[in-house]
């Protein structure tokens, strides 16, 4: 898949993408210039830089009704 794919997928602007690659941050493939990105690639990528949602516990003060 290529740049613009990829950013829209993720929800994110194509620069921001850009500067992952120079940064080395997300695995990519340069074909003449052209970027490229493998789907198995970028879902094991995303999986590993995945975060929890960070829930409440049951009966804490913010999962309370007053």
């Amino acid at each position: 898949m290529d740049v613009g794919e990829l950013a829209e997928q993720l929800g994110i602007p194509k620069w921001t993408l850009y500067q992952w690659v120079s940064q080395q941050r997300i695995p990519h493939y340069k074909f003449g210039g052209l970027l490229r990105f493998r789907n198995t690639e970028i879902e094991a990528w995303a999986q590993q830089h995945r975060k929890e949602s960070r829930r409440p516990a049951k009966g804490s003060p913010m999962t309370e009704r007053v």
